[in-house]
Order: C-alpha cells, then sequence, then structure tokens
C-alpha cells in the first residue's frame, strides 16, 4: 500500500510501502519538500482517494494492541489522510 504526492516544483514521490515502521514523506526522500499539489492513495478495488487543493497534508495511523498481550507488536487499524483548508483572516 503506497501514496503518490506531486510537489508544486512536479517532482513526484511515491512511498514505500505505508504499513511499515515510518510512513512519512519528510523521513523517506531525505529533503524536506514544502508545496504538495496533490496526495493520492490507491484503494483496493481500482479506486483513489485523492486530496489536492489544500494548504497543507498530514496523515495518521490508527494502531492497537491486545491488553495484556506479551511480546505481540501492534497492528495497524486504519490509515487517516488529512488536508487542511486555507486560513481565513478573521474581521
Amino acid at each position: 500500500m503506497n501514496y503518490t504526492l506531486i510537489f508544486a516544483d512536479g517532482v513526484v514521490y511515491t512511498s514505500p510501502d505505508i504499513r511499515r515502521k515510518d510512513p512519512g514523506w519528510a523521513s523517506e526522500n531525505g529533503a524536506k519538500r514544502t508545496g504538495i499539489r496533490e496526495l493520492s492513495l490507491d484503494l483496493p478495488g481500482g479506486k483513489a482517494l485523492v486530496l489536492q487543493g489544500f494548504e497543507a497534508y498530514n496523515f495518521y495511523v490508527e494502531a492497537g494492541q491486545a491488553l495484556g498481550a506479551k511480546n505481540g507488536g501492534a497492528t495497524i487499524k486504519a490509515f487517516c489522510f488529512c488536508g487542511r483548508v486555507f486560513s481565513v483572516s478573521a474581521m
């Protein structure tokens, strides 16, 4: 499961599998890029989630672990992709 970013300068970045330990784009390509134009995630069944036109993007991972589990790592339950709309100044 991968996501693809298109930056404002046209550079395209496709993540490694986001189910691994660190799926963030800032640490993956070694350079902090700004100005994300589009974030897309291919979904099962040939569909895709596409976020574009936002001021900023991020995502977080929901994980869980059974209470009392010994030596059992957490398992990923969900990914939540977010986009922040442009700020509107107060009048």
